[in-house]
C-alpha cells in the first residue's frame, strides 16, 4: 500500500506496525500508572527480565524456520543455572570455572540433540520433549529442589549489574549514552548499504527489462561509481547481486573516480577483486582511471598487470578535470614493452590534429608522443650528441 500527499510517501506501514503498538504499550501503561512504568528503575528490570527471553526467542526463530521444534529451552535454561548456582554454592568454584562448566554443558545438550535428530532422524519435537523431561530430573536430582545461594559477587553481576560509569557525563550516564549512539550508527550504516545494494539491483533489472526488447547484441556494463572510496567486501557484495547470469558476459567497470592513492593500491583493489569474483569466466573486467594525481597511467598498467581485461580511457586524456587516463600513451607504452593494443595509431600527427580541430583544445608541447616537443631537445649536451648522430649517419 502506498499513500502520498504533499510529496510525502508513507509505504509499507505495516512494516512498523511493531514498533508502533510498543510505543502504544509504553504510553499507555504510563498514563495507567501515573508514570511509573516509565521510571528508569523499572525499565531497567524490563530490560534484564526480557534478555533471558529475548535471546530464547531469536535461537527458537531459527528452529522454526528450519520446521522443527524445541520444547526443551527454557529447561534447559533453567538446568544450566541450577548446575552453576551448585557448583558456587556447594563445590566453591570460581566464576571461570562455573562458566566454562556451563559451556561445555550447554555444548553437551546441543551435541546429544544433534545427534538424535540429524544422525537418527528422530522428529525434534519427540527429541526435545525427552530431553525436557530429562533434564527436569537433573534439576530435582542437582538442587534438591531447594533455593540455591547466594551466588559469587561476580558471577551475579552477569545478570543484575548496571553498566560502570566514568564519571564525566554529570547527571547523564555517558556509557550507555555511547553504546547507544553506536547502535543506532550501525543501524544507519547497514541501512544504507541495504537501501545502495536494492538501488543497484533495481537499476540493472530494470536496464535488462528494457534491453530485452532490443534486438541487437548487448552486452551489460555496471560501474560501482565509488569504487575505490568503498570497502573491497561491499563493492563485491553489489557486484555480485546484479552479475547475469553465467553464460552472459558482464563488464565490470571499477573506477578511480578521483584517484585517491598511489597506483599500486589501486591496482591491489583490481586484484582482491579479481581473485574473489564469482564466476570469474563469465566476467569481463574493466578499469576507468582518472589523472587527478597524475598517475592514471601508472594506475592503469598496474591495474592490467593484476588481472583487467579492459581500459575506459580518452585521446590525450581528456576528461572532466584533470581528465581520464590518456589511452594513446597507455597503448604507446604497450607497443614499446612489445604488446600490440589493437588500436589503429599509427599515425600519432593525424590522430593530434583531428583532436584539436574538433576539441578546439591544444595538445602540450611536451605531451608523451604526440607534443610537439617531443624530439626537441635544448640542452647544449643533448643537441651536441643529436648533431653528432645526424652527422654519423651522412
Amino acid at each position: 500500500m502506498k499513500w502520498k500527499k504533499k510529496g510525502f510517501e508513507l509505504t509499507s506501514l505495516y512494516r512498523y506496525s511493531l514498533f508502533i503498538e510498543v510505543i502504544i504499550v509504553f504510553v499507555l501503561f504510563g498514563i495507567l500508572t501515573g508514570g511509573t512504568f516509565l521510571t528508569t528503575r523499572n525499565l531497567s528490570n524490563l530490560m534484564m527480565q526480557g534478555v533471558t527471553c529475548s535471546t530464547i526467542a531469536i535461537t527458537m526463530t531459527l528452529v522454526i524456520v528450519s520446521c522443527n521444534a524445541d520444547l526443551s529451552a527454557g529447561t534447559a535454561l533453567g538446568c544450566i543455572g541450577t548446575i552453576a548456582a551448585v557448583l558456587q554454592v556447594s563445590k566453591g568454584w570460581g566464576t571461570g570455572t562455573s562458566f566454562l562448566a556451563v559451556a561445555i554443558s550447554s555444548l553437551f545438550i546441543g551435541i546429544w540433540h544433534a545427534y538424535w535428530i540429524a544422525y537418527k532422524k528422530l522428529p525434534a519435537f519427540i527429541v526435545t520433549l525427552a530431553t525436557q523431561l530429562i533434564l527436569k530430573g537433573v534439576i530435582l536430582l542437582v538442587g534438591n529442589g531447594a533455593a540455591i545461594g547466594p551466588v559469587n559477587d561476580s558471577f551475579g553481576k552477569f545478570g543484575s549489574a548496571y553498566l560502570p560509569d566514568f564519571g564525566i557525563g554529570g547527571s547523564i550516564h555517558f556509557l550507555s549514552l555511547l553504546i547507544t549512539l553506536a547502535g543506532c550508527i550501525v543501524y544507519l550504516v547497514l541501512s544504507v548499504r541495504g537501501e545502495k545494494k536494492k538501488i543497484a539491483i533495481d537499476g540493472t533489472e530494470l536496464v535488462k527489462k528494457y534491453a530485452a526488447r532490443y534486438d541487437g547484441d548487448l552486452l551489460l556494463e555496471y560501474s560501482p561509481e565509488s569504487f575505490t572510496g568503498t570497502e573491497l567486501d561491499y563493492a563485491l557484495e553489489i557486484c555480485t547481486a546484479v552479475q547475469a547470469t553465467p553464460d552472459r558476459p558482464i563488464i565490470f567497470n571499477l573506477p578511480s573516480t578521483v584517484e585517491m592513492t598511489t597506483p599500486n593500491v589501486y591496482a591491489d583493489q583490481i586484484e582482491w577483486m579479481n581473485k574473489h569474483f564469482k564466476d570469474r569466466n563469465s566476467i569481463i573486467l574493466s578499469v576507468h582511471p582518472h589523472n587527478d594525481r597524475g598517475t592514471g597511467v601508472a594506475a592503469t598498467e598496474l591495474a592490467l598487470l593484476a588481472g583487467a581485461d579492459r581500459v575506459e580511457g580518452t585521446l590525450f586524456g581528456n576528461g572532466e578535470r584533470t581528465g581520464n587516463v590518456d589511452i594513446l600513451t597507455l597503448a604507446y607504452n604497450m607497443f614499446s614493452q612489445g604488446i600490440d593494443p589493437d588500436l589503429e595509431i599509427d599515425n600519432v600527427r593525424e590522430i593530434a590534429e583531428v583532436y584539436e580541430r574538433c576539441t578546439k583544445m591544444q595538445i602540450d608541447e611536451r605531451h608523451p608522443y604526440a607534443g610537439k616537443l617531443v624530439f626537441t631537445a635544448f640542452s647544449g649536451s643533448h643537441q651536441d650528441a643529436i648533431n653528432k648522430g645526424m652527422q654519423a649517419l651522412k
